[in-house]
């Protein structure tokens, strides 16, 4: 082989390595078992009118609600058990953590809200959860939807090694305000309004 025929027959080599490198898809990043907390603070404007309605927040098994020194609601979501999390990008509480329960006091009824699963996307997100609310006795059945619950927006992350954190604003979407709305027998969700806040402090993912 002529040492021409050489150079040539390595430079091809070469490039088909390059291209199959090139190839190669990207490893996406791994999801993993994750603790810490999602917190999930009203606006205070909201939940003045649903206190005025008469709708209050308790919290449910291993979920915490407390009022801030400023007066505001606050729903923490431990992140425990087969809670995951896929760094800065996908959160997913344990269903068995819990939920919060709103209860309407003047038409006595309760709608829980649990199974988070929070998703960003760039300055954007959603947050998925389910909705269970009374049971009937007439159909034997008890009112459970899943849907997305929330809208996020102007969404933020910040890194540390394994560790990070999540923060965004939260809008109700018009299934969710339906549901709750239907269910509470209220009128106090609107569509497209400010509920709140989420952060997020993230461990092990």
């Amino acid at each position: 082989m002529s040492s021409m025929t050489r150079r040539t027959v390595i430079a091809m080599a070469a490039v088909l390595a390059s291209a199959s490198v090139l190839a190669a898809p990207a490893q996406a990043a791994s999801t993993a078992k994750a603790s810490g907390d999602v917190s999930v603070r009203l606006d205070d404007s909201f939940q003045a009118k649903m206190f005025k309605a008469g709708v209050f927040i308790y919290d449910a098994n291993a979920v915490s609600v407390s009022m801030g020194s400023s007066g505001v609601l606050s729903i923490k979501f431990p992140l425990t058990g087969s809670s995951t999390a896929k760094a800065t990008t996908t959160i997913t509480v344990d269903p068995e953590t819990g939920g919060a329960e709103f209860y309407n006091g003047p038409a006595v009824t309760t709608v829980g809200l649990g199974n988070l699963v929070i998703t960003r996307t760039g300055t954007t997100g959603t947050v998925k959860g389910k909705i269970i609310g009374a049971y009937d006795a007439a159909t034997g059945k008890q009112f459970a939807k899943s849907l997305t619950v929330f809208t996020m927006s102007a969404a933020q992350t910040t890194k540390s090694g394994k560790n990070w954190t999540m923060d965004a604003n939260l809008t109700l979407t018009k299934d969710a305000a339906n549901a709750l709305n239907s269910q509470l027998n209220t009128k106090v969700f609107k569509a497209g309004a400010s509920f709140g806040s989420l952060s997020a402090d993230v461990n092990g993912s």
